[in-house]
């Protein structure tokens, strides 16, 4: 998954500019809910999760920003909040990486699953602009600052979450997500905060409250 530095103008006639394409992709999203929803307790040793339905209000937009460390942290990140949390917050449109977005097959099903090209696309709207069109629409954007697959400071925060955090009327929900590698494979620890005002708020300064969020009830690593 990738975040963009700057704002994209313009748009591509395709199957996500579709009336029924958000139908679509809402009722995908909870197969995909309810399936790494059953599988998050397997793979994670901890969870801690701050945000409740009281956080979640009718007419505010949200912006989930997370850090990235392996390419199934957007389906993990947004299937671990409770459902009875998760499904007020409208379909979930997260910033794609174009290869995954080419690739014959995949590409088609994470269409369906609410993802969008984050660069300039020949084919897809992409980047900051049809976000800020699924934001309107009163959808839930998820976005790396970093932009890409990364470990804690290696990359600086790029300036699309802090373009999104700027729109009116929108909070952003930090989301940490650590993974270790075990003699049985990976588990990973996480954690979600409550949304936020990041509204005066730099891409790094979103980025280190993402960081910040404990991963486990006596801190995080």
């Amino acid at each position: 998954m990738q975040a963009l530095d700057t704002v994209n103008t313009g748009s591509r006639s395709s199957w996500l500019e579709k009336k029924y394409s958000q139908r679509v992709i809402f009722a995908w999203q909870r197969v995909i809910f309810w399936t790494f929803y059953t599988l998050g307790p397997i793979w994670r040793r901890s969870l801690v999760n701050e945000l409740t339905e009281a956080d979640v209000v009718h007419g505010t937009r949200y912006v989930v920003a997370g850090n990235h460390q392996r390419a199934i942290d957007p389906f993990y990140i947004c299937t671990q909040i409770p459902y009875r949390i998760w499904r007020h917050m409208g379909s979930l449109n997260y910033f794609t990486a174009n290869k995954f977005m080419d690739t014959p097959v995949i590409g088609k099903a994470l269409l369906r699953f609410g993802c969008f090209p984050a660069k300039i696309h020949h084919k897809y709207p992409f980047g900051l602009d049809y976000a800020h069109k699924m934001l309107g629409r009163g959808n839930t954007i998820l976005i790396f600052p970093e932009g890409k697959r990364t470990r804690r400071g290696e990359t600086e925060a790029r300036k699309g979450v802090q373009v999104l955090a700027h729109e009116p009327n929108v909070m952003v929900i930090p989301a940490h997500i650590e993974w270790t590698k075990r003699w049985f494979g990976y588990t990973f620890k996480l954690g979600i905060g409550k949304p936020f005002d990041a509204s005066a708020m730099t891409a790094q300064e979103i980025l280190d409250r993402v960081y910040a969020q404990p991963v486990d009830r006596v801190g995080h690593k």
